[in-house]
């Protein structure tokens, strides 16, 4: 296998890691979101909640919103993904005319970097607010 075949065997690797990867994140922090919102409506049915739970359902409720946040990004970071690689094909089409596109790519690329950074970040802080509101 050659060099330039081997790169492309790579590259289509990463892409796929990184779909894999992102779907993932859309699983965790949306997977999150519909079991809160199950806990949440069995539990707001009930006429007398206890303190601790009503505790737990506040920090339930909070993280509910660091999980949608969550889920949101990772669906931006597909926005950014498709950004990214719509200006270093026009860059690789058409130099002279798009002389920027390359930078623009990799503004997006990096911007898509901290979005799924940010997305799994809001899934870990939405497991510490429940965490720490059950204590």
């Amino acid at each position: 296998m050659s060099d330039i075949a081997r790169a492309d065997a790579l590259e289509k690797a990463s892409i796929d890691a990184s779909v894999e990867g992102l779907k993932a994140l859309l699983l965790l922090n949306g997977g999150a979101c519909i079991a809160l919102l199950a806990f949440l409506s069995a539990t707001m049915g009930k006429e007398h909640p206890i303190a601790k739970e009503a505790a737990f359902v506040d920090g339930a409720t909070k993280a509910l919103i660091f999980f949608s946040i969550g889920a949101g990004l990772s669906v931006v970071t597909c926005v950014f993904a498709y950004l990214a690689n719509q200006a270093y094909s026009a860059h690789m089409r058409d130099r002279a005319l798009y002389p920027r596109h390359w930078t623009f790519g990799t503004v997006w690329t990096r911007l898509g970097l901290m979005s799924t950074a940010v997305s799994l970040g809001m899934f870990f802080w939405g497991v510490y607010t429940i965490w720490s509101s059950a204590g």
